[in-house]
Parts: C-alpha cells; structure tokens; sequence
C-alpha cells in the first residue's frame, strides 16, 4: 500500500485537498491507518479505497471480482485447496495467458509464485489483484461442492465404501449450504433416494440428491454429529452440531422424525450469529417503525413482543434489541427453547421439560436471580403469559414473542390465553408483527416502471415523500434468482389512550384492533412493503407472497 494513501486518493479525485488533509490528520491523531479513516472520514468504501491504492502501484486491479468472466477449463487448472491455501484463483485465459486473480500478498509472496510456477508448467500468467475477501467469495462461487457430490454418488453406485461417501457427502452439503447462505438444510427420504433442499432467502431449492443405498450412511453421520443416539429411530430426536468452515465456527439445530419411507427425515437450522445479524439498525426497520419500537426498550419496565410466523425473524429482531440494551450496569437472563444465540454479557438459560425446567418454572427462578431485562424465548401458555406480565408489573423490560398473524392480534392472543385485559393493556408497550421478504440483489436488478393497472389491483400506494424506483430480479452469479439476502417488513403497534381502552373491552378483535391502531399511527406491514418496493429494495411479488 502506498504512504500516502490521502495523496493517492486525491489524485484519483475521490476526495479533495481539504478532505485529504482531515484524512491525514485524523489518522495521526488516532494512530489508524489512512485507509481506515478514508472509509469513516472521506466516506468511500473500502473496496473505493483498496482499488485506487493499488492503480496507483501500477497494478491491474478489478473493481468487481465476482462480476469477472471465469472459465471452467481456467479455474480446473488449480484445486480449491491450492486457491485457498494461495488466495487466488484462476479467471481465464487472454491470448496465451492465464488471468489469475489474487490478493497484493499472493502477487508478491515469492512461493505463490514458485508453486504456481510448478503448477502451471510452461503456462504464462497475469495478475489481476483484489481484495482478499472476494477471492474467498469467488473461490466459493467457482469451486463449488455438485461435481464431488456426483461423482461420490457414482463410486456409491459402482460399490465405493458408503460409509466414507456419507460422511463425504455430509461435509460437501454442509459447506455449500453455508455458501449459499442457506438458513436451513433438508434431507428427506423417499423411495428412490434421499431428497436434499437448502432454503435460501426463506424458498427452498433442490441440490443433488443423496442414492438411497448411502442415505442410511447420512443420516447416521448426521445424527452423531448432533449427538443424539443414533440407533433411536421411532421417535424425533434434538441435537446441535458446531461445524468448523473457513474462519469461523457455525452453530446448526438439528431435528430428526421418523417418516413413512423407513427412514427419517432430518431438519438443519443454519444459525448465523454474525455481528452484523446482531445490529438492530440492519434489520430493515423504517424510522417510523423504530421510532415506536425504540421508546419501548428505553423504558425500565413495559413488555415487548415480537409476532409473526416460524421464520419471520422474530428471535433476531429480540437479539438485536437485547444487543442495544445490554451494559455492565443491565443485569439481562434469557429463558429459551433452545439458545439460538449465544451473546456474551448476559445469562441464557434453556427450557428443559425432561428436567421439569419449563417456560414458566424458569421465570419464577429468573425473577429470583434480579434481572433488570427478561427475554422469554416465546409465550406458549396462560402461565407463562401471567408471570411474564406481572414482571413487566413490578419493574422489568420484558421481551418476548409471540406466533399471531399480526402486531395487534398479539395482545388479542393474550386475553385468549386468559390474562385479564386490563392487566395486557397496562404493560404491552409496543407490538412488533414482521415478515421477510427477499432483497433484491444490488449487483443485476434492472429498472422497471409500475404497470398502473396491477398498482389499482392490488391496493399499491406510493408513501408520501418518496421518490419511487422500481426494479425486477434478474439475476446473476452472486445472487439466487435475481435476490441477495433478505429485509423485514414491520408493523408497530404502541400503546395509547385509545388501544388501551379497546383492549380493556376485551372483547375487541384482531381486525377491530387493527383499525384502532391504524388510527393511532400504526403503519400495516403491506404499506411497509410498498415502502420497501417504492425504494428499489425488494418487489411488489415479495411483499404479495408474505403478506396477506
């Protein structure tokens, strides 16, 4: 990198002489590095950054690693153990040289180049530098698992050992399915063979599937990984498995049940408790929605709840709440079935019905240890509702969720349950209804005008103060299907005059309910969505497929 990284990002201008100058200060007054405080500072992005340091050094540079045309014939010259072991990857051929793309530390490392050397024979090559974290994406986007997984399915066939293939093949699905940034991994058996799915960005997409005659071999190699007895197959069975992957270690929640074919069915839960899943501001709340959802976990006591079907985020959205709320001077205990997350500075405890540790009998035990905040995993029961709330009474921020179809049917779900009403409009602070759509992907969406007649079908109205653009999928090698990654769609319903009266009459409904809190200010999640499309995020067909 160059000294002066101020002077060269001058001279690309990116930045002027002032900003220049508060670059250089700000890095010897801090003691960082100027391409550090380029990105805080001058506002660029590190890859701005990254590239124009390396055009200075007269280096050929891409801007866009997985945009790069790559050829299969290319990228078999080196095995993914030699690109990883390197940080490189072979791209193409131009003329009779090799395109090899790799980081500033692989170019100048002197046995890189020798062990390429021997590699590659008489094969000339060329440079083409870029970050180290896009050739690990890269690497992962052209060296993936399929072929290996075909071609153990055929040693399977021809009479390979298949209980190495199993533990192979359980290895491959793992990897890949982190790859894909899949949330979960299915292996269901049939007749013929053993169907695997990953679902990603909440749809589920077939991979290769698994011969019949090694499917015992995978779900054996599944179930010691999850230690859980693996010569118990009548009834389901819950584990956990810690896989190991490049840099990290990632948590998976494994459920198995016997089905009808004579085998069994096994569930994986791919749980990501990246950092960045943890920040409350990444989670796709609009400055209306966290406005409400904000002032209710400012205050030292109130309940909080989360609602929405399985999947729609409601565990991360509780996270990421707690992460903004945890100090040395908070006292925080959770209460789960299981622990998803595990976040360091607070007491997580699990529910474990075999044990007699229930719900409700651990937060009777909490409620001894002096909590400041109680987060419980979900309020299944009358019981658990009724301590819950009367903590929230007597001076805790409870957390919690709930599975009701929207925010205002949450406390409706309460009073159903059995807790008087005038006890869930006293302490209910705010409501939280979400669903996940898909995102679309920043690298392919291509513009698209709204068809006015579909717009007056569907109810879409523009939100006031936004200048629409609207955008299709369409796909390319870093996304699935034209999407990257999902947002939430919100709706925050808090607790006023008027929806503490209409609880109070307890027999309000959900929809009554929802007209009230409409009244009040709450935006539905459909008027989120339109938000959400208005502003190129997601599309119209996304927030239709979620919500009703």
């Amino acid at each position: 990198m160059a000294a002066d990284v101020a002077s060269v990002l001058e001279s690309a201008r990116l930045v002027d002489a002032q900003t220049a100058d508060l670059i250089r200060s700000h890095a010897q007054q801090h003691q960082l590095t100027q391409a550090k405080v380029a990105v805080t500072v001058g506002g660029l992005t590190e890859n701005q950054v990254f590239v124009a340091v390396v055009r200075s050094s007269g280096l050929n540079v891409t801007e866009d690693l997985a945009a790069e045309p790559a050829d299969p014939e290319a990228v078999a010259l080196l095995t993914r153990e030699q690109a990883e072991a390197w940080s490189v990857v072979p791209l193409r051929f131009e003329g009779s040289s090799l395109i090899i793309a790799g980081t500033p530390n692989a170019q100048k490392n002197s046995q890189v180049n020798v062990d390429l050397g021997l590699k590659l024979g008489s094969t000339p090559y060329r440079w083409l530098i870029a970050r180290a974290e896009d050739i690990r994406a890269k690497i992962a986007a052209l060296y993936r698992n399929e072929a290996e997984m075909q071609r153990l399915a055929l040693a399977v066939g021809d009479g390979g050992n298949g209980l190495d293939t199993g533990v192979r093949l359980v290895n491959l699905h793992l990897e890949q399915a982190i790859t894909d940034r899949a949330s979960d991994i299915h292996f269901e058996p049939t007749t013929a063979h053993l169907r695997v799915r990953y679902r990603i960005d909440g749809v589920l997409t077939e991979r290769e599937a698994i011969p019949r005659s090694v499917a015992e071999s995978v779900i054996s190699r599944l179930k010691i990984m999850a230690e859980v007895d693996p010569a118990e197959k009548r009834k389901p069975q819950d584990g956990r498995i810690r896989f190991p992957t490049t840099g990290r270690t990632v948590d998976m929640r494994v459920a198995t049940a016997p089905v009808a074919s004579g085998l069994e069915e096994v569930i994986i839960r791919i749980l990501d408790n990246s950092a960045s899943n943890m920040d409350i501001t990444r989670l796709g709340l609009s400055e209306h929605t966290y406005g409400r959802w904000s002032a209710g976990f400012a205050k030292p006591n109130g309940m909080l709840l989360a609602t929405g079907p399985t999947g729609s985020g409601k565990s991360t959205t509780l996270y990421a709440t707690l992460s903004k709320i945890v100090n040395p001077k908070v006292k925080v205990i959770t209460i789960e079935d299981p622990v998803e997350y595990r976040i360091a500075g607070i007491s997580q405890r699990q529910v474990n019905p075999k044990a007699g540790v229930t719900f409700a009998g651990a937060l009777r035990s909490i409620l001894r240890s002096d909590p400041d905040v109680i987060l419980v995993g979900e309020i299944r029961d009358k019981e658990t509702a009724t301590i819950a709330i009367e903590a929230a009474l007597t001076g805790h921020l409870v957390l919690s969720s709930l599975h009701t179809n929207s925010a205002p049917e949450a406390v409706v779900r309460l009073v159903e349950m059995g807790v008087e009403p005038f006890l869930v409009s006293s302490v209910v602070e705010c409501a939280l209804g979400q669903r996940l759509v898909r995102r679309l992907c920043e690298a392919c969406k291509a513009p698209e005008q709204l068809d006015p007649d579909l717009a007056a079908n569907i109810g879409f109205v523009l939100p006031e103060g936004v200048e629409p653009t609207f955008f299709r999928p369409v796909g390319c090698a870093r996304c699935s299907e034209g999407y990257m990654g999902r947002i939430a769609l919100h709706e925050a319903m808090s607790r006023s005059p008027a929806v503490e009266k209409a609880i109070v009459r307890g027999s309000v409904s959900g929809l009554e309910l929802h007209e009230v809190a409409r009244a009040e200010g709450m935006r539905p999640m459909r008027e989120d969505g339109w938000l959400k499309v208005a502003q190129g995020v997601t599309t119209i067909s996304e927030v239709l497929r979620v919500v009703a």
